[in-house]
């Protein structure tokens, strides 16, 4: 089976393992800087066809550094109440999404949907 980290992506010429890295390292290097897309208060609001929580981070990538992806999580809760680890604990679970930017706001917000 073909390692899909050792592929060259078509428009950066690194391999998913490298772009994984990039993408890391700039999460890490931007921590606690978080830029708001859609707060818990707002919702989606009608900004997507699909129901779901809200998107609540977006982190946007340096000046000077190429403009490649939105990047949101949002957290759901999978239990209720009292520790993770027991019977009916709480837990969070995270995602990542990115989606690819064009330069115009209203075309960018409309790929987080």
């Amino acid at each position: 089976m073909q390692s899909i980290w050792g592929r060259r992506t078509d428009e950066t010429g690194h391999t998913g393992e490298d772009l994984r890295d990039e993408v890391q390292l700039h999460l890490t290097r931007h921590l606690g800087e978080p830029h708001i897309a859609f707060s818990d208060q707002d919702g989606w609001a009608n900004k997507s066809k699909e129901p779901g929580p809200a998107v609540d981070v977006m982190v946007i990538p340096p000046e000077g550094e190429r403009r490649f992806a939105y990047v949101c999580t949002y957290g759901s809760s999978l239990k209720k109440g009292g520790d993770v680890l027991s019977p009916g604990g709480k837990a969070r679970m995270e995602f990542v999404l990115a989606t690819p930017q064009r330069g115009d706001a209203k075309a960018d917000l409309a790929m987080l949907n």
